[in-house]
């Protein structure tokens, strides 16, 4: 992965396909202080962390307040990694 310091604070983070595999089988991935993680089916993912279901419209951004764990969290994505990928 490589990450290019952007002004404000940001950054602009590459990854290559080994980092998309690794996405895909459930691995979250540190980008600065964050986790990345991929699920097929966000709603889904939602709904079985307890979490509205609801996405907000292509674009925009939704932040969800809640208190999970990371078994919760972990075992949310590991559900959800077999379904198929839902293109919005």
């Amino acid at each position: 992965m490589l990450r290019i310091p952007l002004p404000g604070g940001g950054e602009f983070a590459v990854i290559e396909p080994g980092n998309i595999a690794r996405l895909k089988e459930g691995k979250p991935m540190h980008v600065g202080n964050c986790l990345v993680a991929f699920t097929p089916d966000m709603e889904r993912f939602m709904q079985l962390l307890g979490a509205d279901g609801s996405l907000p419209p292509k674009g925009k951004l939704r932040l969800e307040h809640g208190y999970w764990t990371p078994e919760q969290i972990e075992a949310a994505l590991q559900a959800c990694q077999r379904l198929p990928e839902v293109v919005r």
